[in-house]
């Protein structure tokens, strides 16, 4: 078995650098212009939507380690995979973002999304078998998991009709899940402020 610490250590250096690496898919223009940055927006989008997805992904296995101690082996190589998804998706996200008349590059940044969050819903899986219901905020990330992957489905499809439409697409999809995980922070700490109301009362 290996201990959750240790885990959650190395999980959140390597995902905290994918994060920060992800800017530097981004030009620093030799002149500053409106201009010269808007010609960089495919790029902007791209590094969004990469970077919303890291966010999600990084509170969703938070909360997926939050109510265990150690992780067996077989969960410890899984997350290993999930990480090893998480570190190419600058490089795939410079792809899209740069090429975004291309097909390829899009089905390629889009079908690592989807690789990143399979791989950390088996890993849920492995962590707590069928029991899901023992992890933090469970309903609420299995709703953000088939929020996102339809999101990643349908904007695939949509490539296909037109490739930018695809970063367009996933970027709607990322803000949303945002805005349901923020949305649902709220309700918890209204609800708990009216439960210690009620007991103060009682």
């Amino acid at each position: 078995m290996i201990a959750k610490a240790r885990l959650a250590a190395i999980s959140d250096g390597i995902i905290a650098v994918a994060a920060t690496v992800m800017a530097l898919q981004l030009k620093i223009p030799e002149r500053f212009s409106f201009a010269e940055i808007s010609s960089q927006g495919p790029v902007l989008i791209a590094c969004a939507v990469s970077y919303a997805q890291v966010f999600l992904a990084w509170h969703e296995h938070h909360d997926a380690l939050n109510g265990v101690r150690e992780v067996s082996h077989r969960a410890f190589l899984l997350n290993t995979l999930w990480l090893f998804f998480i570190t190419l998706l600058p490089f795939a996200a410079g792809c899209a973002g740069r090429d975004p008349q291309s097909l390829e590059a899009e089905l390629l940044f889009l079908g690592l999304l989807a690789l990143i969050t399979l791989t950390l819903m088996l890993e849920c899986r492995l962590i707590y078998g069928k029991d899901l219901s023992r992890m933090t905020d469970s309903t609420l990330i299995g709703i953000i998991h088939k929020i996102s992957l339809s999101g990643i489905a349908l904007a695939a499809a949509a490539t296909f009709a037109w490739p930018p439409a695809g970063l367009i697409t996933a970027m709607i999809f990322a803000l949303f899940c945002i805005v349901l995980l923020w949305g649902s922070e709220s309700r918890r700490k209204e609800e708990r402020r009216q439960a210690a109301a009620q007991k103060k009362g009682a």
